[in-house]
């Protein structure tokens, strides 16, 4: 964070995505490592002090592609857009900045510090075994719960299922490339999706119940409804064993 020289959104996303990857390894070994559960808190705060900046981004960038497609006029679309603008300009200033980073390079130092004790009780796949099939059935229950539903939240959660078993998979993939290539592959477009999802729900629930509001509200919806349902078309590919 403090060396790295890419614009700051790239730096914060990479740290961001860093919490993720973690946590999915931590979620891996679960039961296996004393205090796990709060590292795991302790990483999903690092990831939150992070957060307003991406999202700030990911907001603004949303708002202007489904504007684009809206086509409103010119007056609604400044009025619309300018809370986005001043949470954008809020996130972004220097010293809020600096103070996340400072926060989150704190919590990893200290994560670091204590990891060097960590030790699994045994070797072998079986340590790993009961993690991997504990995230493949979360992942199942919430596909369940995701399909058919209009929840920004149950959504939210199968991609976040399905983003643990993406970096899992990652991990154990060079042991077997050829195995694992597809499910690299659909996992990575299902996320993917899910993600965009997500973007969009965070912009339909920051909108205002205005003229234009409402009309930008309706691209949004409808894109969401394409993309749900290519979702749930992904996910149970993915996971077509032991889905009702």
């Amino acid at each position: 964070l403090k060396s790295d020289d890419r614009p700051l959104d790239l730096v914060v996303h990479d740290a961001r995505k860093t919490v993720k990857k973690l946590r999915a390894l931590l979620r891996l070994v679960h039961g296996k490592l004393a205090g796990s559960s709060k590292r795991m808190r302790d990483l999903r705060d690092a990831a939150a002090l992070v957060a307003p900046l991406r999202d700030s981004d990911t907001r603004l960038a949303t708002f202007d592609r489904l504007a684009a497609r809206a086509k409103l006029p010119a007056a609604s679309l400044t009025a619309l857009r300018a809370p986005f603008e001043t949470a954008h300009s809020a996130a972004h200033d220097v010293a809020a900045i600096g103070q996340a980073v400072s926060g989150y390079s704190e919590i990893i130092r200290d994560l670091r510090s204590r990891a060097q004790d960590w030790t699994l009780p045994r070797r072998g796949f079986s340590v790993f075994a009961p993690g991997i099939e504990r995230a493949w059935h979360k992942a199942r229950a919430a596909l369940v719960a995701a399909q058919g539903a209009d929840d920004p939240e149950a959504h939210h959660l199968l991609r976040k299922r399905i983003k643990d078993i993406w970096y899992q998979t990652r991990l154990f993939a060079p042991l077997a490339p050829d195995n694992f290539r597809n499910d690299l592959e659909r996992t990575d477009n299902l996320g993917e999706i899910l993600g965009n999802l997500h973007d969009i729900d965070v912009l339909i629930a920051a909108l205002p119940d205005s003229t234009g509001g409402k009309e930008l509200d309706a691209a949004a919806q409808a894109e969401r409804s394409t993309l749900a349902a290519s979702a749930v078309v992904l996910a149970r590919d993915l996971m077509a064993e032991d889905v009702p």
